[in-house]
């Protein structure tokens, strides 16, 4: 729950750059990180991890919200299930499975899903989200 509190931050100071980021989501196919650095010239998951950062949370755990949509880009890096990883895949499966026009875009990052150690096991782990 905490990789998107930059969003809560982010659409509760700024609403009506925020509506413009949902716009650019919507009309013009972006990214979420992208339309955000674009309108605002940050992102949620810049200010989550600032945010979380300053509550003195683990370093762990602020590098989970800072790269989970860019977990390649992470200095724990993709060797393994880290929780950067983890984060990212279960963020990623929401959102490709989610029904509202602003998500239909989204993407997993291709550098982790193509990991050797996930290769076979994506769907395995999706379809593990809805049983009981």
């Amino acid at each position: 729950m905490l990789h998107d509190a930059g969003i809560l931050i982010l659409a509760r100071h700024f609403p009506q750059a925020y509506d413009e980021v949902l716009d650019l989501m919507i009309n013009e196919h972006y990214l979420m990180p992208l339309a955000e650095q674009r309108v605002l010239g940050v992102n949620h998951a810049e200010v989550g991890a600032y945010l979380i950062g300053l509550w003195g949370l683990p370093a762990v755990v602020v590098e989970s919200i800072q790269y989970h949509h860019n977990p390649s880009e992470s200095p724990q890096g993709i060797a393994g299930m880290t929780a950067t990883a983890a984060v990212h895949l279960a963020d990623g499966f929401y959102a490709t499975s989610s029904q509202h026009p602003a998500f239909r875009d989204s993407v997993m990052d291709p550098a982790l899903v193509n990991a050797p150690w996930l290769s076979g096991r994506l769907e395995s782990l999706r379809s593990g989200l809805s049983e009981p």
